[in-house]
């Protein structure tokens, strides 16, 4: 599986695709924070999977002033927000697979699809789980929150650690060309 899901991303990992995916993650952005969404205050907090932990007494709170707006909330989670793991989970796996791009789509790093596939089933699961939690509020429900903040604590690790390689590559990918414009592809100048 791991070499069919390596080539299938290389063969997809091209500037084009990538593009078009960041477009879109961009959009998806300004809709949901811009338009969609109501502006957070005192009455109404960030959403609960916007933040990097949370506890059931929290997760209480926060549920408890997006009642108001519940059927929007859920179908915002159960719709909108489970789709958007994917279209950044795979502009992640896009953007390393083309940075870190071997010779032999055999050679790729297992964590070119796994960073991202972690953040995908974690924010997956969030959503489902804050979602069901939504659902039955102001039934408490513990072990599910604590469950939920878990899975946000995985998807935010999942998504540093997968900026961090991303730009760690985008510095190396910089770092050769300068080099070899400078000193030339064989290493004579």
């Amino acid at each position: 599986m791991h070499r069919h899901l390596a080539a299938w991303l290389l063969r997809y990992a091209r500037r084009q695709v990538i593009v078009g995916l960041a477009v879109a993650w961009v959009a998806y952005n300004l809709l949901t924070n811009f338009v969609w969404a109501p502006p957070p205050g005192p009455e109404r907090p960030l959403p609960p999977d916007l933040h990097w932990q949370y506890s059931p007494e929290a997760l209480d709170h926060i549920l408890g002033a997006w009642k108001s707006a519940q059927t929007r909330f859920l179908v915002g989670h159960l719709v909108v927000d489970n789709l958007y793991p994917w279209l950044y989970g795979a502009l992640g796996a896009l953007l390393l697979a083309a940075l870190y791009r071997p010779a032999r789509s055999e050679d790729l790093p297992w964590w070119v699809w796994g960073l991202p596939g972690v953040a995908i089933l974690a924010d997956t699961l969030e959503n489902l789980l804050l979602s069901v939690l939504l659902w039955h509020y102001p039934a408490r429900w513990d072990t599910l929150a604590h469950l939920a903040a878990w899975c946000t604590q995985a998807k935010w690790t999942a998504v540093a650690l997968a900026a961090v390689l991303i730009v760690w590559g985008a510095l190396q990918r910089g770092w050769r060309r300068r080099h070899l414009a400078r000193v030339g592809p064989r290493g004579s100048a």
